[in-house]
């Protein structure tokens, strides 16, 4: 006599419905999740630093550097701040919100003033790599006061100084001699010499 298995009941050996279904839907929405994201990823827009326009904006709002008395740990903060903001821009963007100050500053007041100029000289300071020991008898652009010098070197990154690894506004002005500061060529020459500065 052969004896024959007893089937399995269909609870058993496939799916319900529902339980398929549920399945299935998760399954297409993890599709779809996956797609969407892939689409975001191909559509969202790049993340641009400011606008020339606002560049110039921030550059005009920094606080002067020539104009702090004495120690300013607040003001200091604040160009700081912008010269980490116009950091942000290429260098040649960068370079036409200088020359577009420089223009404009000219315009208005016959010249580029010391004030309007110390904003300019911190900033080309912490855009680029200038050391604290750079070879002297090396062109210079301007007469500010102060330049920490030495048996042939000159700190060109003053007046900032590294602290805890991060650049901080520690030297004070201490006055402008000579002819107006050519801001714009010295900018393009610590391009030149220095590049970026990394961090």
């Amino acid at each position: 006599m052969m004896l024959r298995r007893r089937p399995r009941p269909r609870s058993e050996t496939r799916e319900s419905g529902s339980s398929r279904v549920a399945r299935w839907a998760l399954a297409l929405a993890f599709v779809l999740t996956a797609c969407g994201a892939k689409r975001d990823e191909r559509t969202a827009p790049a993340r641009h630093a400011m606008s020339e326009q606002a560049a110039l904006a921030a550059l005009q709002a920094m606080p002067a550097w020539a104009d702090l008395e004495g120690p300013d740990p607040a003001r200091a903060a604040q160009i700081l701040d912008a010269a980490e903001q116009l950091k942000q821009l290429d260098d040649d963007a960068l370079r036409r919100v200088v020359v577009a100050y420089v223009e404009q500053e000219r315009a208005a007041h016959d010249g580029l003033g010391v004030s309007a100029g110390s904003r300019l000289y911190v900033l080309v300071r912490y855009v680029f790599a200038a050391p604290t020991r750079a070879k002297g008898g090396v062109a210079r652009f301007g007469s500010f006061q102060g330049i920490p010098t030495g048996d042939g070197w000159v700190d060109e990154q003053w007046p900032w100084s590294a602290v805890d690894g991060r650049l901080q506004l520690t030297g004070t002005f201490g006055g402008y001699f000579g002819e107006d500061y050519l801001a714009v060529e010295e900018f393009d020459a610590f391009r030149q010499r220095y590049g970026r500065r990394k961090s």
